[in-house]
């Protein structure tokens, strides 16, 4: 049984997802009035999934219970909670999509089946474009990544909107040294 709560009544994903037993309740995740119906509905799980940590914080703290999953977005924060948490919080799981979505891009696509990385002066050049989290947590793990079996370094290029558009834009490549 799923239980969605959301505040935009125009989400059309809504009908879809009732339409496979998923129920709805319109309204604000944080009023007590919404949280009350949405536990009357009884549901085994509760997955907290705004990008705002804090929104998804006051949401688990006014459920006050557990089983919950607990979306943060911050990445100081979502290490905070996932290793060490905090004794007032009892968390069943935290995640971050982002993460979890570049970690499975990296693990589907990975950069040394295209590139043999064992040879001398072989290079891998990356492309990331975007600014926006899933770009930010793509760079991330790209550069936990180091260097490879040759010892060469892993080359990577931004590419955003924001570049696009500057007066003098140029692209930047990031040597994982600096």
């Amino acid at each position: 049984k799923v239980i969605i709560v959301d505040n935009d009544a125009t989400n059309h994903y809504l009908e879809s997802l009732s339409a496979h037993g998923a129920i709805f309740i319109i309204g604000d995740p944080c009023d007590e009035s919404v949280i009350k119906k949405s536990l009357a509905n009884y549901a085994d799980k509760i997955i907290c999934m705004f990008d705002d940590d804090s929104l998804n914080l006051r949401i688990y703290k006014k459920l006050n219970r557990g089983n919950i999953y607990l979306h943060i977005s911050n990445r100081i924060l979502y290490d905070y909670f996932a290793d060490e948490g905090d004794d007032d919080i009892e968390i069943r799981k935290v995640f971050n999509v982002y993460s979890n979505a570049a970690r499975k891009l990296f693990l589907d696509n990975p950069l040394n089946q295209y590139v043999d990385t064992t040879l001398d002066g072989v290079q891998v050049k990356l492309a990331i474009t975007g600014d926006g989290i899933l770009a930010k947590e793509v760079l991330f793990h790209a550069m936990n990544l180091n260097g490879f079996y040759n010892g060469s370094k892993l080359h990577i290029t931004l590419v955003s909107d924001i570049m696009a558009t500057a007066e003098n834009h140029l692209l930047y490549t990031l040597d994982l040294d600096n």
